[in-house]
């Protein structure tokens, strides 16, 4: 019986640290110890009773007396958990795999620290923030970056241009364009124990909002086999204005709140693609093949590309390629896309995003001006994935499909329908040869 009742006290405890788990520390200590007093006294109170009485356990009047007490325990704990249901909570860091916290350090400045757990050693995290042009595939609301300075030999980035578009209340739709100076440190290299902390910091020391504004992103190996890390962000941001406070919270709700899921799915990509880059072609091997591709979308009204392992130079190309570009397949084969397509207007920063994709293995997308046999350019929507060469067995080669949205006219340029990388999504497959 005594047991029984010490299990049934030690509920409100339990449910208590569960809730008070999301408020400020302070408050959440001051609770936890005033419930733990009264709980203990209880305790100490039925203690006292049963010693008191050693028949309790067969008086039914005492027995009824207990139940009475435990059922006045159990209201008073619903009491309990609806007042700390209305304590304010605090962005505090929560749990054991993922957390925030928000802090003030004076009227203009803002700063927000946001960590998760990933299933990955600290290399390929590190692959995703150090890839600054591939950023508009998965960071939310980015719409370009630009490599600003790098470093010829080691091509370590040294600035960047970032450009993001976000909805800020009275603002509008805000579209800025910000430069950083880059810091970056490489996780370990070799195979593990993996001990050192990589890090990537990206800091702007002045832009329309902000007279400061940094993300600090810091990857640091939870065990030393690689096969976790705690992937943080750290965030500073200082107003010029405070009227431009609003982009603070423009960029908390819009940009940062999106990054952790972004982040976790861009990974589960990028973890898929290294995979796959690492083998020779195989029977057993399952994902899209060069033959599938020849045997359908090749066949269809799609201009359609295969290319060689580096993603540029052309191995076949069909029918519609020639209609579209007025190139023969004769002309084409064994030359590379740049030397076809590309000319004056062609964006260098999408052609560099696009090359970094195929460095990764990566599928990408992308609106670009490009060039037909004759001179005339087109707006070209050019779509490209890694398949598997089961044509010559090279390993991973690329199917290309392009499709002319707006021929003849580069004012289109200029707008949200101009050259940019697009944004990554599900691929699509054979199925519906990447749909149009």
């Amino acid at each position: 019986m005594l047991q029984a009742l010490r299990s049934a006290l030690q509920l409100p405890v339990r449910v208590i640290g569960a809730v008070s788990s999301r408020i400020p520390p302070q408050t959440r200590t001051s609770l936890e110890q005033a419930s733990s007093t009264v709980l203990n006294t209880t305790l100490q109170e039925l203690n006292s009773d049963l010693r008191a009485d050693s028949t309790v356990m067969s008086a039914p009047s005492n027995r009824k007396d207990m139940e009475r007490r435990l059922e006045d325990l159990q209201a008073e704990e619903q009491r309990i958990i609806r007042q700390l249901a209305v304590v304010p909570r605090a962005r505090a860091l929560q749990g054991t795999t993922r957390g925030e916290q928000t802090t003030e350090p004076d009227a203009m400045t803002r700063h927000l620290t946001k960590w998760w757990l990933v299933p990955s050693s600290p290399h390929l995290p590190y692959r995703i923030l150090a890839d600054f042009e591939l950023y508009p595939q998965w960071m939310p609301w980015c719409t370009q970056s630009k490599i600003l300075d790098r470093d010829p030999e080691s091509q370590a980035t040294h600035a960047v241009e970032v450009t993001v578009g976000i909805h800020a209340g009275l603002f509008g739709s805000v579209g800025d364009s910000v430069s950083y100076s880059i810091d970056t440190l490489p996780p370990d290299l070799g195979p593990p124990p993996y001990r050192t902390e990589a890090k990537v910091v990206a800091t702007n020391q002045g832009c329309t909002y902000a007279s400061y504004l940094q993300y600090h992103w810091s990857l640091t190996p939870v065990d030393s086999s690689g096969k976790q890390t705690k992937v943080t962000l750290q965030l500073k941001f200082k107003a010029r204005h405070s009227w431009y406070l609003v982009m603070w919270n423009a960029i908390r709700h819009h940009v940062v709140d999106g990054i952790e899921a972004a982040f976790e799915t861009r990974l589960s990509q990028v973890q898929v693609a290294a995979e796959r880059a690492q083998h020779q072609y195989t029977e057993e091997m399952h994902g899209p093949r060069v033959l599938e591709v020849l045997a359908g979308p090749f066949r269809s009204n799609l201009p359609v590309l295969i290319t060689e392992s580096d993603g540029t130079t052309v191995r076949y190309a069909n029918s519609a390629f020639e209609k579209l570009t007025g190139y023969t397949h004769e002309e084409v084969e064994g030359v590379p896309i740049k030397q076809l397509l590309h000319g004056p207007d062609t964006s260098t920063a999408v052609t560099e995003a696009l090359a970094a994709a195929v460095r990764r293995s990566l599928a990408a997308s992308a609106r670009l001006v490009n060039y037909q046999k004759g001179g005339s350019p087109f707006l070209n929507l050019i779509r490209f994935e890694p398949v598997y060469d089961d044509d010559r067995g090279t390993g991973m080669v690329f199917w290309v499909v392009l499709q002319d949205v707006g021929h003849n006219s580069l004012e289109v340029v200029q707008g949200p329908q101009g050259q940019r990388l697009l944004p990554s999504t599900p691929q699509h497959g054979l199925d519906d040869a990447w749909g149009t």
